[in-house]
């Protein structure tokens, strides 16, 4: 399923309207590092609450949810196949070994 978009563009902290926000996209995968996950995700989080205008999204190859590296599940928001057009930011990252497949 498509990740939704915001129709008229969402209201700032401030209430405002204003352009669409960036979107976001975090890849999440087997074996990732769940601090090279949520930290970024973390200070896009907090850049919205100051007025930042951040859509967050964790898209996973398959959809599925993911197992990190230190064993923690994160559930997804979609598979990167159905991830709609534009995404501004694509964040990857980190993992102690990375295998073909």
């Amino acid at each position: 399923m498509p990740l939704p978009r915001s129709t008229p563009p969402p209201r700032s902290a401030s209430g405002r309207r204003g352009p669409a926000p960036r979107r976001i996209v975090m890849l999440a995968f087997e074996g990732a590092r769940l601090l090279d996950v949520t930290g970024p995700l973390e200070v896009f989080s907090a850049a919205a609450r100051l007025g930042g205008r951040y859509e967050i999204h964790i898209c996973s190859p398959d959809g599925r949810s993911v197992t990190t590296a230190s064993g923690t599940r994160l559930a997804v928001d979609a598979a990167v196949p159905d991830t709609a057009d534009p995404v501004d930011t694509v964040l990857v990252p980190g993992a102690e070994e990375l295998t073909e497949g």
